[in-house]
């Protein structure tokens, strides 16, 4: 009996060391966590941030941005046409409306930006600027209007324009009751419509309180004599030379 309480004795010293160094094992290994933790947190956080920097080059690579394309030349076509042309290279249009000087051209491209043959981005913009047709299609009434009215009002409505639509003649006066400078006629007549540059032609009172001359006789007269009279005279004097009989 004695012995084997001498061995389980001598068992239980035994666990006791083995217990007390591996309390020393794990209290040092536990130490250097400790101490390395600082170390071991950076490293984790530095391995995510390459991990998504290198996950998003990998995205971008693969992720193809949009592709090149020429602009068309529009120019001159139909605004539904310009779109088809647009739409077929991915290009979305800008539209601006002004007015025209050629009759006929409503609704047509009359400029673009960027011109045609740019290379541009596809869903990139291009700006078409669309007639809107010319100010006046059709020859107003201008009869009773007054004529220096009405020819401030056609240089103002024309401003800018290298081909106004309606051009002034030089009028023709003639007596009347109106008032002086009020049109009496006028041609082409109201409502002709305007496909090229028109030439209007008036008639404009010379007013009631205009003045009259008497026609000199000149028959006889020597040629110094007719022309200091007809220097005088408020007459116009049309002259032709044929042989004496």
């Amino acid at each position: 009996m004695d012995n084997k309480i001498v061995e389980n004795l001598k068992d239980s010293v035994k666990k006791l060391k083995d217990v007390k160094i591996e309390r020393a094992e794990f209290t040092s290994y536990f130490e250097s966590l400790q101490a390395n933790g600082k170390t071991f947190i950076f490293t984790v956080i530095a391995a995510v941030i390459v991990m998504v920097f290198f996950a998003f080059m990998v995205f971008f690579l693969h992720v193809k941005g949009p592709e090149e394309v020429m602009v068309p030349e529009v120019r001159g076509k139909e605004l539904t046409d310009a779109l088809l042309e647009m739409q077929k290279k991915e290009l979305y249009p800008k539209i601006t409306l002004r007015y025209s000087e050629v009759p006929g051209d409503k609704g047509r491209i009359l400029d673009q930006s960027p011109t045609a043959g740019s290379i541009v981005k596809g869903y990139s913009r291009v700006s078409l600027v669309v007639s809107r047709g010319v100010i006046i299609d059709h020859v107003g009434n201008y009869v009773g209007q007054n004529y220096d009215e009405l020819k401030m009002n056609l240089q103002t409505l024309f401003a800018g324009s290298a081909n106004p639509l309606i051009v002034l003649s030089e009028p023709s006066y003639k007596p009347d009751l109106s008032p002086a400078g009020t049109i009496l006629e006028q041609e082409p007549e109201e409502g002709t419509n305007i496909s090229d540059p028109v030439l209007l032609n008036l008639v404009v009172s010379r007013g009631p309180s205009f003045e009259n001359t008497r026609v000199p006789r000149l028959v006889g007269t020597s040629v110094n004599d007719m022309l200091q009279t007809v220097a005088r005279s408020r007459i116009i004097f049309d002259f032709n030379a044929r042989p004496e009989i």
